[in-house]
């Protein structure tokens, strides 16, 4: 499509013959410096375009633009599949990926303001007195001849400076003289140095005067220059300190004392000298001794060594005595409790709380169960005793910081009476406002005015794309992937990047529709800077808000790698292609679907009361069983927390017998009418190439025994067990079935390389040689899940699951995809179709629970994921979905939208009712958003 270009305008992007992954030798031209938007189902090679070639390619030559050495440092990139790539700029990627696991990373030390808010407290921070709890007084050369001029007007006064020197005496008194100073203190008496000398016993400190200077009635700027310089010069001397002699009669006592640093103005104590490191949780010269500075303590939880309160001591209420290694523990805890009377019979939870303590405890014949713990502590050299003792320990608030992960001496430095540690538990929101409210000195605004600016442009920006809820104390491993692509977002618009590619992978994923039109005025900056964003997108307000769309299709997996259209929004709004009308026809179906007749449900309930956890305030809730609920709002509203650390957690406890920690409630009822309780995340299935979707879905058994049953098996006797990959006998025992083999680095990150001897087949010569209908176990397990869905038709068990997982909108995967190759949301989806096909097999009533289920799902595959929802729902289950996509809040049955906003501004029920009755309402956020739809 030829369009006349502004001869201002960068070149085109050129892509001639690009064939990565399942791009099927697709060529594109593509204007840079435009907002472009890249979009179809999943699996259509979307990411395979943008992250895989484009970002991939720019990202590689810029590499190969620095130098060898630079070089060395770097990640490499292997260069994609394709015949010709011109005119890329340099490439950043944005995307919907957490990659942190350190517990010492925080949103502060991510986002970098913890550097420009270390050096604030470094720069203007007051330290506070621990005895006297007053800031200590740091006084300038011109506070303290101020002082002096008031105190001491028309007196004569010696500027001194003390000190021991390192050198003799004679030696030092000889360098003393020769420098200028020809005057000490010496027993209230100024003696020439000349005279000192001669003497055969010398003193080992002196009081060495500076200067002698009367002080004048009226104002002298020369006296204050002089007196200002002596001061210096007594303070360089005297090992930061200056003191002052009065004269009276030739003899001199000391009247005042002075120094560099910051005191007490009662107690006269010195604040010690502060700088930025000491002011950070990650330096030994900031950090808590006691937990170094985590915050917590791994120590023994007592819920973890109790998890069934109802047993007795007898019958094992401490889990870890119950195990073979410690059984002789058991028995001397039982000695141990007849010795002190206490009854070893009676239910754990029934013993008064001075037994349990005395049963952690011990005494000096038995150490208790601390006291074990303690001794196993010894051998934690060895891998097993880590698990085991991993198994009963918890992170704990510290007691020495509380939590607060800094020492006592950078706690004591306050700016406007907040410590580092105070300020950094405040949200985004609320420590913007504070640096705004701030009241400073003219001097400390003179030294703070561009620390101060660069917090405000970093405060601003994380705010502006709806992180504004997050504090800088907060774990960056915590954050959800788009939180993180967010803060990433943030960081990258405060560089003032130009002339730079962004690609960015669904920017707006775990966004309200509010915070989404937030979002999008952050990348308009980032695009006014003149950069190129290309969005990886399925929200339709983004995908309009695009200046350039590339619909790649038309289906997924193999059916994909097309290009459908490439052109402006405009035309892309007329054209004929699935995603077009979707994007053409949103609002539409959305409003169809809140038309609905809906009633509220009068069935059973799950009656939550006073969830008071995080940001929640003590709020009641009501949740409708056997029908689809979504719990909706703002980021950082609460959902999370209200629906999977309160909720799902209670009910895991009650249901499974254990559960991690729970959210804080008052009481639960109406669990009676549930018999499980499932949470299906969007955690890996698995770290290995063992697991995959196929048997992921228990559906690999029968694939095997399919292979077994064929007549070239049957003559070689072949079992089922051949046809596995976890288990000797049929795969290649190089690889061990994994299809690749793993190189030790030793000192660097191990190497995954293919298997040379089965060519990443993952099987034996012979066992390959083996085929059903026509193909061998390893062609199967690279069949996708719709081609084996074919191909399997006349097994009606193998084809019920296979089903499911197309119903879910996966059949684009291969049954052999590692799993670790899978999204957050592919995982997810795959969990929703392995607990369908359970519940197909089994009477139950279970209430599923999915996080953000739509995240990458184009608009007809959530229209799949509704009707497999109602499917579990027909079949007596309960859903509740944590969400911000209006498709599914408008095909929900039940809304209950938490808010008004994020962090402390949320944490209350706005509104719960139907999706009609919400909309009516015309509300905040939410209600305000559907009513637009009606």
């Amino acid at each position: 499509m030829n369009q006349e270009k502004d001869i201002d305008s960068p070149p085109d992007l050129i892509l001639r013959g690009v064939r990565q992954n399942n791009l099927k030798d697709i060529d594109l031209d593509i204007p840079l410096g435009k907002r472009i938007i890249i979009t179809g189902p999943s699996g259509s090679g979307k990411s395979s375009l943008a992250f895989e070639t484009i970002y991939a390619e720019g990202q590689r030559r810029y590499m190969q633009s620095l130098s060898t050495y630079a070089r060395q440092f770097l990640e490499r990139f292997k260069a994609p599949l394709v015949d010709k790539l011109q005119n890329i700029p340099p490439s950043i990627a944005l995307e919907q990926i957490n990659p942190v696991r350190n517990s010492r990373a925080t949103v502060g030390t991510t986002t970098e303001i913890n550097d420009y808010l270390r050096l604030l407290f470094e720069k203007i921070g007051k330290e506070y007195c621990c005895k006297c709890n007053i800031p200590k007084e740091q006084k300038t050369p011109q506070d303290i001849y101020d002082l002096v001029k008031q105190k001491y007007s028309g007196r004569t006064l010696l500027i001194c400076a003390h000190t021991k020197p390192k050198e003799s005496s004679q030696d030092f008194l000889s360098e003393l003289l020769r420098s200028g100073f020809t005057r000490v203190v010496v027993q209230s008496e100024a003696v020439l140095v000349e005279e000192l000398l001669k003497k055969k016993k010398l003193p080992k400190s002196f009081v060495i005067v500076v200067d002698r200077l009367k002080i004048q009635e009226t104002q002298d700027k020369d006296e204050q220059k002089r007196f200002s310089e002596a001061i210096q010069n007594a303070m360089g001397m005297g090992d930061n300190e200056a003191n002052l002699y009065l004269e009276d009669n030739k003899t001199y006592k000391i009247v005042d004392n002075f120094t560099k640093w910051a005191r007490c103005p009662e107690c006269h104590e010195t604040a010690s000298p502060k700088s930025a490191i000491s002011f950070s949780f990650n330096s030994p010269l900031g950090a808590c001794e006691n937990c170094k500075g985590f915050g917590n303590k791994l120590e023994i939880d007592e819920e973890l060594v109790v998890p069934n309160p109802s047993l007795s001591i007898f019958k094992g209420a401490i889990d870890p005595f119950t195990k073979p290694s410690l059984r002789n523990w058991q028995k001397k805890l039982i000695d141990f409790c007849q010795t002190h009377r206490i009854d070893e019979t009676l239910p754990y939870k029934d013993l008064p709380k001075k037994h349990r303590e005395l049963i952690f405890n011990g005494d000096k014949k038995f150490r208790g169960v601390k006291g074990v713990f303690k001794t196993l502590e010894a051998e934690k050299y060895k891998m097993r005793i880590r698990v085991f003792l991993s198994r009963y320990t918890s992170p704990f608030t510290c007691n020495t910081c509380k939590g607060q992960r800094l020492n006592n001496d950078s706690l004591r430095v306050k700016i406007s009476e907040q410590s580092i540690a105070q300020v950094s538990s405040m949200t985004l929101s609320q420590l913007k406002q504070f640096f705004t409210d701030l009241k400073l000195t003219s001097r400390e605004k003179q030294i703070s005015i561009d620390l101060l600016s660069q917090l405000h442009r970093r405060l601003d920006t994380l705010e502006t794309v709806g992180l504004g809820y997050l504090t800088l104390a907060r774990l960056t491993r915590s954050l959800s992937g788009g939180e993180y692509q967010r803060i990433l977002l943030g960081t990258q618009l405060s560089q003032g990047l130009t002339d730079t590619l962004y690609v960015l992978d669904e920017p707006s994923i775990g966004l309200h529709p509010k915070d989404t039109q937030q979002l999008l005025k952050v990348l308009n900056k980032l695009h006014e800077l003149g950069n190129s964003l290309f969005v990886v997108e399925h929200d339709p307000e983004v995908i309009e808000w695009g200046e350039y769309i590339v619909d790649m299709g038309p289906g997924s997996g193999t059916r994909g790698g097309e290009v459908i259209f490439a052109g402006s929004r405009d035309l892309f709004m007329k054209a004929d292609s699935t995603t077009s009308r979707a994007v053409r026809d949103w609002r539409n179906e959305c409003r169809h679907s809140l038309m609905r007749p809906l009633s509220e449900p009068k069935g059973d309930l799950i009656e939550l009361r006073g969830a008071k956890s995080n940001n929640l305030q003590n709020i009641d809730v009501d949740i409708p069983l056997k029908c689809l609920v979504a719990v909706t709002g703002v980021s950082g509203s609460g959902k999370s927390t209200l629906i999977v650390d309160t909720l799902f957690q209670a009910l895991s406890k009650i249901f499974n017998g254990t559960s991690d920690k729970i959210g804080k409630f008052s009481s639960i009822s109406g669990f009676e009418n549930l018999t499980s309780i499932e949470l299906v995340d969007q955690s890996p299935i698995g770290k290995s190439s063992r697991s995959n979707p196929i048997t992921f879905i228990k559906g690999y058994d029968e694939i095997r025994a399919l292979f077994a049953q064929t007549p070239e098996a049957v003559r070689q006797g072949f079992s089922p067990g051949y046809f596995s990959f976890n288990v000797a006998g049929g795969r290649c025992e190089t690889c061990e079935g994994e299809g690749r083999v793993k190189i030790d680095m030793v000192f660097m990150e191990d190497v995954w390389v293919p298997c040379q001897d089965c060519k990443e087949k993952r099987f034996k010569p012979k066992i390959l040689n083996v085929r059903y209908r026509w193909k061998n176990i390893d062609e199967v397990l690279r069949m996708t899940i719709d081609e084996a869905y074919e191909f399997f038709k006349g097994i009606p068990s193998l084809k019920t699951k296979l089903a499911l997982m197309v119903d879910v909108g996966l059949g684009y995967l291969q049954l052999g995809q590692p799993g670790f190759s899978l999204s957050g949301g592919e995982a997810q989806r795959l969990k929703i179709a392995r607990e369908l096909t359970q519940s197909l097999s089994k009477r139950s009533s279970t209430l599923f629970i999915l996080d953000e289920p739509t995240t990458g799902l184009h608009f007809n595959e959530i229209i799949r994921l509704i009707h497999v929802l109602r499917r579990l729902i027909s079949n007596g289950h309960s859903v509740i979905v944590i969400e911000h996509n209006i498709q599914l809040i408008c095909a929900a049955d039940y809304i209950i939208d938490l808010g008004p906003d994020g962090g402390e501004g949320g944490g209350t029920v706005v509104a719960s009712g139907t999706p009609r009755a919400i909309a009516q309402k015309k509300l905040l956020h939410t209600s305000k958003y559907l009513s637009e739809l009606l």
